[in-house]
């Protein structure tokens, strides 16, 4: 229950809620627990610190993210693996805004907003949608998504604005571990396109823009 507001808690007391009313956070019954990140987890609405520290701390399993409507900074990957019902979600209006290549926080090149699951420890039911990638800024592009899962992956409504003219990973990446798991991914934009890793400064990379891809190991659904 950490950082989950008590008033929120439903009468039989078999669910954590945020202060915000379930009503109005999409999915808030698929989960046991439902953290908006502002009211909750002090998360800055107004593009200020980064929000990835916020995001570390209340990921767990069972557990939706929700971001109400704001720009949020991120300066550094969240990487989130071996999740049972996981989910990120915002409005309309919910953006994230990348740091640009000089001031991302890249560990080892890790130039990604999201990273869920890996292929030795993949999550199980994810949940993305309803999210903005504001990289109109110069030398700006991120992986907005990269995800690992046995089966369960749902990928909806993202919109990536500005040219990707960093030189580093392509906007995503999905896979689907087992043979018989599904995914969907779908409205996943990303219109304004990427410059040549050779013009941009990632170019010490070895995957620029061109690279990314959609990728399972099954059909997806």
């Amino acid at each position: 229950m950490k950082g989950v507001s008590a008033a929120g808690l439903c009468a039989i007391g078999a669910r954590t809620m945020s202060g915000r009313a379930s009503a109005q956070i999409p999915y808030a019954d698929d989960y046991d627990t439902v953290v908006n990140l502002v009211e909750d987890g002090g998360a800055d609405p107004n593009n200020g610190d980064s929000i990835t520290p916020v995001l570390r701390e209340y990921a767990d399993d069972d557990t939706l993210l929700y971001l109400p409507s704001g720009r949020y900074y991120m300066d550094e990957q969240f990487r989130h693996t071996g999740f049972d019902n996981f989910g990120i979600v915002g409005e309309d209006d919910t953006t994230i805004v990348p740091a640009n290549y000089f001031d991302f926080n890249d560990r080892d090149w890790n130039y990604r907003l999201f990273r869920l699951g890996i292929s030795y420890n993949p999550g199980r039911d994810l949940r993305v949608e309803n999210l903005n990638i504001d990289q109109t800024a110069d030398d700006t592009g991120i992986r907005v998504i990269e995800a690992a899962v046995d089966d369960g992956l749902l990928v909806r409504d993202i919109d990536i604005k500005g040219k990707h003219d960093s030189g580093t990973w392509g906007p995503g990446r999905f896979v689907i571990t087992d043979s018989d798991g599904t995914g969907v991914v779908e409205r996943f934009h990303a219109p304004d396109g990427g410059a040549w890793e050779k013009n941009t400064p990632g170019d010490r990379l070895w995957r620029g823009p061109p690279v990314s891809s959609a990728t399972t190991t099954t059909a997806a659904e």
